[in-house]
């Protein structure tokens, strides 16, 4: 994730760059990692990973420069061409967060016993990276990331 965030900033035009794959986006695949460090923070009741955090931290310190850098210093104005559906999936709602917590929960893993707030942890995570990953898929036209599960 440090690499994009040297990369991007230093070489902007390098955040346009698309993947020969279709489907494929750097955007998708940073919004993807991020959502799944936070919720293995937020539903598992178990001691974080150093390596997970170190992630965590610096996906969001990229994604929020690349941002930053998109919506202050070039001053870009993203567009929305997705579909309203597309658009309520990359935003996980409380029900898909309780259909993959009771998931792991029902697959032997040890969740938080408190639902809701493991939910609240989640959602507060989420707003440190969610906003960025939301305004560069609008501006680089990223495929949508999908629901939790």
């Amino acid at each position: 994730m440090v690499e994009i965030d040297e990369s991007h900033t230093s070489l902007p035009v390098l955040a346009f760059f698309r993947s020969p794959q279709a489907g494929r986006s750097w955007v998708t695949a940073a919004g993807l990692v991020l959502d799944t460090a936070n919720l293995l923070f937020s539903a598992l009741d178990v001691p974080r990973s150093r390596q997970v955090e170190l992630t965590f931290t610096a996906g969001c310190l990229a994604v929020n420069r690349v941002q930053r850098f998109f919506d202050k210093k070039a001053e870009t104005q993203p567009t929305e061409l997705r579909t309203p559906e597309e658009v309520a999936a990359a935003n996980p709602g409380r029900e898909a967060f309780a259909k993959v917590w009771q998931e792991l929960r029902d697959g032997g893993l040890p969740v938080r016993p408190d639902e809701e707030a493991a939910w609240q942890h989640y959602q507060a995570l989420r707003m440190r990276y969610a906003p960025s990953i939301e305004f560069l898929s609008q501006l680089l036209l990223a495929p949508a990331m999908g629901s939790l599960h």
